[in-house]
């Protein structure tokens, strides 16, 4: 029940995720606490052979403020869907790092909602990977809410990097 509030995926590769996670590992800022060093969640893949279908929840209630970072490494065929919660007067700094293996296939939704008078700021860095494709989308649930989006990444030769972002 506490994930059918959160934003829905938009593409199929992230409602598949949701679907067949099992659930989702959630992180929860609680409301009024400001967290001094940055929140750091590893998740590293041991082979591209199977699908592994992953749903994270980034929940920072109201008026608290956190930097969260997120590594991906290893290899892998992850399919993630990001809900993010920015409650009201909330600030996060969200860092999503695809540093994978050769091999790895990466499609992500980050779907974010920023509450009334938050502030959300988010860097996507792909460094890594066969073929990563990181989807941003960004709703407003009260007046003044602040977001901004930044991305970088570095490909070679036979990779395919792509992010996209819709407000």
């Amino acid at each position: 029940p506490a994930l059918a509030s959160l934003p829905l995926p938009v593409d199929r590769l992230s409602a598949l995720a949701v679907g067949r996670s099992g659930g989702a590992m959630r992180v929860t800022v609680p409301a009024s606490l400001e967290v001094d060093e940055p929140v750091v969640l590893r998740l590293s893949g041991s082979d591209a052979l199977g699908i592994v279908w992953g749903h994270l929840v980034v929940d920072v209630k109201p008026f608290a403020r956190a930097t969260v970072v997120i590594e991906h490494t290893g290899s892998a065929q992850y399919a993630e869907h990001l809900s993010v919660v920015v409650g009201d007067g909330a600030s996060l700094r969200l860092v999503h790092v695809q540093a994978w293996d050769d091999d790895a296939v990466h499609s992500a939704h980050v779907a974010v909602r920023v509450g009334r008078d938050a502030t959300f700021r988010s860097l996507q860095a792909s460094i890594g990977g066969s073929a990563v494709r990181v989807l941003e989308t960004v709703e407003y649930a009260g007046t003044g809410g602040d977001a901004e989006l930044l991305g970088v990444f570095f490909s070679t030769a036979g990779q395919h990097l792509e992010h996209r972002m819709f407000v």
